[in-house]
């Protein structure tokens, strides 16, 4: 039941975080009540949420404000397909990164570089997945899978911008804290849009040591068959050694790895 999902309960955290939580876990418990059920009244829903109507009633506006459930003619509440799409975007990075991975390991093989996969969540980037490099001297990146990094001054966050639809790109520049990690880092949006340009051009995305000191990548999109970028996949090395003649190189190996995995994705 709804109601036995939540009733974990927090160990230590302050008076305002234990609140917080347990909040959470009812309005989630609400939703999960719903999706089970399809459409319940008010009643109901605090019935098996041990709730009171007031209480209940405010977590149930709270989620219609937020577009996941609506009230019907008769007064009940019912979830929406916002819920639905929210399952399918988990469902479709799942999908992406079981179909990736064979194909980032086997770039990681051919390089023995870091490779990364990433993605737009939202308006954040997302690393998806890593390998790291076998090589001795190797870039001790603060990545990880499931960890956030600025779009604009990385190779898989340009190479997403530059082409993901127009939207998208706007609402995740938006975001954006334009900070000048190293000397290099693009922090003008005319001159990064410049850059976009070229990106778009090339197919390739160059990060020259603009987010961290000592370390160059170069990375390309995954493109869907509308020609947007649902991931994007990136070579990482230290920059004494990933010069613009091996960048060359790993360009076409680049470019092969992201049409294997949209052919995989779409094909």
């Amino acid at each position: 039941m709804a109601e036995e999902k939540q009733n974990e309960s927090i160990q230590s955290g302050s008076p305002s975080d234990l609140g917080s939580a347990k909040a959470v876990g009812k309005t989630i418990g609400i939703l999960e009540f719903l999706a089970e059920r399809g459409q319940a009244s008010l009643a109901e829903i605090c019935s098996e949420n041990g709730l009171n109507k007031s209480t209940g009633h405010r977590f149930l506006n709270a989620l219609r404000h937020l577009g996941y459930a609506r009230q019907v003619e008769d007064g009940s509440y019912a979830p929406t397909m916002k819920l639905a799409q929210l399952g399918m975007l988990v469902t479709d990075k799942l999908d992406l990164l079981t179909e990736a991975r064979p194909v980032v390991q086997e770039l990681a093989n051919k390089t023995q570089e870091t490779i990364h996969l990433a993605t737009i969540d939202e308006t954040h980037l997302v690393y998806l997945d890593k390998v790291e490099s076998t090589r001795n001297l190797r870039v001790a990146m603060m990545s990880r899978m499931g960890a956030s990094a600025p779009t604009y001054c990385t190779g898989v966050g340009k190479a997403l911008l530059a082409f993901v639809d127009e939207k998208t790109r706007h609402h995740t520049l938006a975001a954006e804290h334009f900070e000048q990690h190293t000397p290099s880092t693009i922090t003008d949006r005319a001159a990064l849009e410049k850059e976009l340009a070229r990106v778009r051009a090339a197919g390739v995305a160059l990060d020259n040591e603009e987010h961290e000191i000592g370390v160059r990548c170069v990375a390309a999109p995954v493109l869907d068959p509308d020609g947007r970028a649902v991931a994007a996949i990136s070579i990482s090395a230290p920059s004494v050694r990933l010069t613009d003649d091996r960048i060359h190189g790993y360009e076409r190996l680049l470019l092969e790895a992201t049409q294997q995995l949209a052919a995989r994705l779409f094909y």
